[in-house]
């Protein structure tokens, strides 16, 4: 049996989110649409009424991908503000608690960074030792969210391909990745822009890859809008509003298509 000792802020997030649905599962929800609910969106619920019956989060799930993603994150970030004339707060590490930004309707994001207005580090390793409250002073400093995707596997080849378009990559990771883009910009009704950082991670199994985190080739940046994204938005946030009233009312799961019917 695998041994999981999450940090006391990890273990404070974790405990953030039991029994709200949550950006990162967004694929999840959308699942069957626009016919119903498939059989993937009606597991998700039924994870979500047992969080919310018994107050406990799902068991850790423990993959290479997702491994590599969170410890390719911090280095991501470097990354970005290496090569980007910005300045990014860390969501993970430059706030007292990690973030899960909760709406009034079941449902809330983490995301993994904002790019801010205002100079708070003179530079990069003062950055990295930040640690501050999110309010509304911090709030009002954000100007676009930041989704982190570091990829492996013959993605990675492709998505770095010299001969593949900027614009057909920015293309296909929104294909890939619209429901959780669009999830993070439903927690914030008042930003414009997400910003998608696709990085290549230094991995220990490639001990021949020398090169620096922050080296240019590691990454790219797709911004896109909340115009762009569109009604899709509205879409995503009433069927989310659906299926946490649907589990507040204490209806039967296996019967939600027929709900959903007379919804529509």
């Amino acid at each position: 049996m695998t041994e999981y000792a999450p940090s006391e802020k990890e273990d404070r997030w974790i405990k953030e989110k039991i029994g709200f649905f949550s950006a990162s599962k967004n694929k999840c929800i959308m699942a069957g649409y626009p016919n119903g609910f498939s059989k993937v969106a009606q597991s998700y619920m039924y994870h979500i009424q047992y969080q919310r019956n018994t107050n406990c989060p799902d068991p850790p799930v423990f993959a290479r991908a997702m491994d590599i993603g969170v410890k390719g994150e911090p280095e991501a970030i470097m990354w970005y503000r290496e090569n980007f004339p910005n300045y990014i707060l860390h969501c993970d590490t430059n706030f007292t608690d990690k973030l899960f930004i909760k709406t009034n309707y079941g449902y809330g994001a983490s995301p993994d960074a904002f790019v801010i207005k205002s100079k708070l580090c003179d530079n990069n390793e003062d950055w990295r030792y930040l640690e501050i409250p999110f309010d509304n002073d911090i709030q009002k400093e954000i100007i676009s969210l930041i989704e982190i995707k570091c990829v492996v596997g013959e993605i990675l080849y492709w998505m770095f391909s010299s001969t593949v378009s900027f614009a057909k990559k920015r293309l296909y990771a929104f294909s890939l990745h619209r429901d959780q883009l669009a999830g993070q910009l439903l927690v914030f009704p008042n930003i414009k822009t997400i910003n998608l950082l696709v990085y290549n991670p230094q991995l220990d199994s490639n001990p021949l890859d020398f090169d620096s985190v922050t080296d240019k080739r590691r990454g790219l940046v797709f911004e896109y809008s909340r115009a762009e994204i569109g009604s899709y938005l509205e879409l995503l946030e009433d069927r989310i509003i659906f299926c946490d009233n649907f589990l507040n009312r204490g209806y039967d799961i296996d019967l939600i298509n027929d709900s959903y019917k007379i919804k529509k």
